[in-house]
């Protein structure tokens, strides 16, 4: 299996579809976005709607692992940690988890360690 990078997706949704769609076209194990994700941002346009939809489809199978960037909504994130009760990793959406800075994930055999930036 695979494991598809990306970084600096914004909180665009076209950037979302087109890294699902090459995630699942690949047989990728799961996307992990690397920083500026941009689901949350305030007073801008953001991915949000897509995950939420792809879920009530029944359509988003692949996991992504999010690190935060120093592009996020941080108080946003802090929120929904306190609300899930602070554990290494918190899912935003159906299948979309955010791992905390220092969190460790292992995907397909593979260790990471998130950072954020």
């Amino acid at each position: 299996m695979s494991i598809i990078y990306a970084g600096d997706t914004h909180g665009n949704v076209d950037a979302f579809a087109a890294l699902d769609h090459i995630a699942k076209s690949d047989g990728a194990a799961a996307v992990v976005q690397v920083g500026d994700n941009g689901i949350f941002w305030p007073d801008k346009p953001d991915g949000a709607e897509y995950f939420e939809k792809r879920a009530r489809q029944g359509k988003l199978t692949i996991p992504w692992f999010v690190a935060d960037g120093n592009h996020e909504w941080h108080s946003h994130i802090d929120d929904i940690w306190r609300t899930q009760g602070m554990p290494d990793i918190v899912e935003l959406f159906p299948n979309v988890y955010h791992v905390r800075r220092g969190g460790f994930v292992e995907i397909d055999g593979i260790g990471h360690v998130f950072c954020g930036g």
